[in-house]
């Protein structure tokens, strides 16, 4: 996942979870955090 403002690549987020299930609720969970500043999104190709 990744943060960008302004085009700018600002900040990266890793998350670790034990089922692909939690994976994806974590990442939506992060996605949603409206605390970190940038626009966030999820690149599937990495």
């Amino acid at each position: 996942m990744n943060f960008s403002n302004a085009g700018k690549k600002v900040g990266t987020v890793s998350l670790q979870s034990p089922t692909i299930a939690a994976f994806n609720a974590n990442a939506t969970e992060a996605l949603a955090n409206t605390a970190m500043a940038g626009e966030a999104f999820r690149d599937p190709a990495k």
